[in-house]
């Protein structure tokens, strides 16, 4: 080789390690376009592993999923070929949870981890078994008791290490595994020290804090915790702020939106979903599907099964969207159907799964709906008490619920009511408006025969709840069991005034006149411009396609502005 060809590859070779070092270094500051930059750059000369893998993470944090994944399998290839076993592992690792994660494809991820899997081991990597571990109890969240072994034991390489980052992954796979096996507490307390320890600065990883914040907000949501769900998304707010983590960004609407929907803010929790879902389209294929389900869920309570069947058609296979299909069939009832649903789950996640309280519940309505009560009954008997052994109060309202749908079917208004009585404050503890009303509904139908005075006041209130949330099916219902009584009840729609401000509700009266934004600004002495304005913001609150669908909406349900 020519000397001035030796001095080219040399000069090429140090300006290339410096812009890897440039790369490194702004990944280290959460600088990701200019870590991108950098290592473009690099691979414009040649071929480098580490560029590749480097891009692969500034990559990710934009928000670039699908070419994150192709850079990492790049960086694979190249670790393999330059013989370094560890990195093609790392590489392995991270490819399997975002093919899994964002792609939805588990086969393909599950293949990616016994590659990395079997260089872990081939090669005795001992370095690199907690991360593993983690990994794999994450991959065994429907398995509770094995994805806490694995946490366990990914907890004991970290502190033989003393790797924080992994430490505080394993505590937070821990508090996962936990919470999905009902001990609640033991396992929001793991959860919320490695989320501390994570905003506290003690990892090198800024993808910790992701991973631990998620795992708070996912855990927290499942398990009603909503307070501290609302916390720990204010937590990330200024780590998000500085590092525009994309990821966290989808997962807490995802997460929020089901909060918000549990809570009783039904207008909100429309808007997060549909956000999620536009977010998510082409890009987080298994956050597309919860938040498909999400907003399928709350058109299902909003008395809308034909938009829920069309929100869930063609997602029949993940398994995310069972409870809701399970729902969808009872509402309809599909009794046969909702149990097969409902046991598909049940097969994937055991009956002690936090998750399962719901399902259970549900699987009992249908029991009860075929003339099986007794079976309903003991299935709630065992539901409250697993949830007593585990200071689980979601599980155990549900149960008690079950048992008093059980006794109130079997004309024992008595023992029905009495269950009532034990499910009802636990669902006002938890502030699950829709639920607290629903177990009024369910006491006032179980006592109409022998305390009608009782039975009535209970519809009441769950009238007045349902009309405040929107649950149209349920306020029918409430309204028709007062009629029954001899009281004299009707569902008022008063969702869209509460939507609205007072001054959008006088346009859109007048707009339901059939006045033009002309005649509507001389009217209430505003420029055409601000009527435009309003007319604009109205069609969007009310969710709705355009003026002629406004006037007429203003007519069924505004009227006239107080």
């Amino acid at each position: 080789m020519a000397q001035s060809d030796q001095y080219k590859q040399y000069s090429t070779s140090n300006e290339n390690a410096h812009l890897l070092s440039l790369g490194n270094n702004a990944l280290e500051n959460g600088k990701w376009s200019d870590a991108k930059e950098y290592f473009e750059k690099a691979l414009h000369a040649e071929d480098y592993a580490e560029a590749y893998f480097g891009l692969a993470q500034a990559l990710w944090w934009l928000g670039d999923f699908h070419g994150s994944i192709d850079n990492y399998e790049r960086a694979y290839k190249n670790f393999r070929e330059n013989n370094d076993p560890a990195r093609a592992a790392e590489a392995a690792m991270v490819i399997a949870l975002e093919v899994i994660s964002y792609l939805g494809n588990e086969s393909v991820g599950s293949g990616w981890l016994a590659r990395g899997r079997r260089l872990i081991r081939d090669h005795k990597l001992h370095q690199l078994e907690g991360d593993l571990q983690v990994l794999e109890s994450c991959f065994a969240g429907d398995d509770p008791d094995t994805a806490e072994k694995l946490a366990r034991e990914a907890l004991q390489s970290a502190h033989k290490t003393g790797n924080a980052d992994l430490e505080l992954r394993a505590l937070s796979s821990i508090g996962v595994a936990l919470v999905n096996k009902g001990l609640v507490d033991e396992g929001m307390k793991m959860l919320e020290e490695a989320m501390a320890g994570s905003l506290g600065g003690e990892p090198a990883d800024p993808y910790t804090v992701v991973f631990t914040c998620c795992d708070m907000m996912v855990a927290s949501s499942k398990c009603a915790a909503f307070e501290r769900t609302l916390n720990c998304i204010r937590a990330t707010e200024q780590f998000e702020h500085r590092y525009g983590c994309p990821f966290l960004h989808v997962e807490c609407r995802v997460v929020h939106g089901n909060t918000l929907l549990a809570t009783g803010k039904w207008a909100e929790a429309e808007k997060v979903f549909k956000q999620a879902i536009s977010l998510t389209r082409n890009s987080i294929p298994g956050y597309h599907v919860l938040s498909a389900t999400g907003l399928a869920e709350l058109r299902l309570k909003q008395g809308k099964p034909e938009e829920a069947e069309r929100l869930i058609h063609g997602l029949h296979d993940h398994p995310e969207v069972l409870p809701v299909l399970a729902e969808f069939h009872l509402n309809q009832q599909k009794y046969g159907k909702a149990i097969s649903a409902l046991q598909r789950r049940l097969e994937l996640i055991g009956e002690t799964h936090l998750e399962s309280a719901r399902l259970l519940e549900l699987y009992g309505e249908a029991e009860i709906a075929q003339g099986d009560h007794e079976s309903a009954f003991e299935r709630g008997l065992k539901l409250a008490d697993l949830g007593r052994s585990r200071n689980c109060r979601l599980m155990v309202a549900r149960g008690e619920r079950l048992k008093g749908q059980a006794w109130s079917s079997a004309d024992d208004p008595a023992d029905a009511r009495r269950f009532f009585d034990q499910a009802l404050p636990e669902f006002a503890k938890l502030n699950l408006p829709f639920e607290t009303a629903r177990t009024h509904l369910l006491i006032a139908e179980a006592l109409q025969h022998t305390e009608p005075d009782t039975a009535i006041s209970e519809a009441r209130s769950a009238l007045t709840t349902f009309n405040h949330l929107g649950a149209a099916g349920f306020a029918d219902a409430s309204a028709g069991l007062l009629r029954k009584l001899g009281v004299a009840a009707s569902r008022t729609h008063t969702r869209g005034r509460e939507l609205l401000t007072k001054r959008e509700q006088e346009v859109a009266a007048l707009v339901g006149e059939g006045l033009s934004n002309p005649e509507i600004a001389r009217r209430l002495f505003i420029s055409r411009k601000t009527v435009e304005h309003h007319v604009s913001r109205i069609i969007a609150k009310l969710n709705l396609k355009n003026r002629t669908e406004l006037a007429a909406e203003a007519v069924r349900r505004l009227g006239r502005p107080e």
